[in-house]
């Protein structure tokens, strides 16, 4: 009788089991199916750079990242043989440069890298042998020169499309576009607001124009031949009417025809038109009070290499793609508690590299955006 009775106990209690979990399943069911559709590729922990990461760009040829740290170090990342992550150092971790690197570029083939220092220097670095030997030891790369450009920090570099020409903005409120083969200054703008600093400068498609962004909200569009001050992006919703009602943190050209300009600053991303320097687009998430591009604020905003999108990269630990065509929202991937630095797509669209402010660089692989 006493086996019957536990027999029985241990049925029933199995059938309570069976139907609580059966019930958790059924309620979690759906909400987990979504998390499924709406999740990505897992993040790959591309490497812990253990400080700032104030810049991370891919390769022409999406092969290799080069990242830019406070820590005055700059990392070249790729993938070995066994699909393994291996690092190489243009300055050896035991020996970083005496100033941090607020940027670092590839030129239009990869074979150049130009790195951004907050001592107000440039430094010019060449391919030199890639050979498993010297990756380990960092020896890939050899210094080529040295530029005393600036009397303050340099906050970032461009290239021109065919890496002959080169723009460095600074907190020293001046621009200048350089001639790489010579190492001299061509041009200088100064910035029009006495003791205001340079955010950025970019080039157009062809090498036109420049777009430069400042402290204060303001986005200007220049002359590259003169230097002269062709427009200014006005926002008429916000006072001062600048582009942002804060600071411009960065802006940049359309890649294909260069008739739209993206900028980001305060806690939105806005498209502009370049022949009437209005706004076409301000891009809005409405589930967040105030229709904002993001909660917090947006530290990179970037066209994707197609033309046919926009991602985003904010305080709030989100990125996000948008629509260029109607600015409406596609994905918002999130990136835990950290916020994120930085965003781009590599130029074949199919990943997505970004940083962290906890000093950790991450990609997003195999991603397709949906037709």
């Amino acid at each position: 009788m006493k086996k019957k009775t536990i027999k029985q106990f241990c049925k029933k209690i199995s059938l309570l089991l069976l139907i609580c979990v059966g019930t958790s399943i059924a309620q979690e069911g759906p909400l987990q199916k979504k998390r499924r559709t709406s999740s990505m590729t897992p993040h790959i922990d591309v490497c812990n750079c253990a400080n700032f990461i104030n810049s991370v760009r891919f390769s022409h040829d999406d092969e290799k990242i080069v990242s830019a740290s406070s820590n005055g170090t700059v990392q070249v990342t790729k993938k070995n043989q066994n699909n393994e992550f291996i690092y190489t150092f243009l300055i050896d971790k035991s020996n970083p440069n005496t100033s941090g690197v607020n940027s670092a570029e590839w030129n239009h083939d990869s074979s150049n890298i130009a790195i951004a220092l907050q001592n107000g220097t440039i430094k010019l670095w060449r391919t030199f042998n890639e050979t498993i030997q010297s990756w380990r030891e960092n020896k890939c790369y050899k210094l080529m020169d040295t530029i005393k450009a600036h009397t303050d920090p340099v906050n970032s570099l461009k290239y021109n499309f065919n890496g002959t020409k080169m723009l460095s903005s600074s907190n020293d409120g001046t621009i200048k576009l350089w001639d790489l083969k010579t190492i001299t200054s061509l041009q200088t703008i100064t910035n029009p607001n006495k003791y205001s600093s340079f955010f950025s400068a970019g080039f157009s498609p062809y090498g036109t124009k420049i777009v430069s962004t400042s402290d204060g909200g303001i986005v200007r569009i220049w002359d590259i031949k003169t230097c002269e001050l062709i427009n200014t992006l006005n926002d008429h919703t916000i006072a001062g009417e600048n582009a942002h009602s804060l600071l411009a943190k960065n802006a940049e050209f359309s890649p294909n025809s260069g008739g739209k300009i993206v900028t980001s600053g305060d806690l939105n991303v806005k498209l502009w038109d370049v022949r009437n320097c209005k706004q076409k687009l301000s891009f809005k998430d409405h589930n967040i009070k105030g229709d904002k591009t993001h909660a917090c604020f947006v530290n990179s905003a970037k066209f994707s290499p197609i033309d046919r999108f926009m991602i985003s990269a904010s305080d709030d630990g989100t990125i996000k793609i948008w629509d260029r065509k109607n600015g409406n929202l596609l994905k918002t991937i999130e990136c835990g508690r950290n916020c994120v630095k930085y965003a781009e797509f590599n130029h074949d669209n199919n990943k997505i590299v970004y940083s962290l402010c906890n000093g950790r660089i991450n990609m997003l692989c195999n991603y397709q955006m949906e037709e």
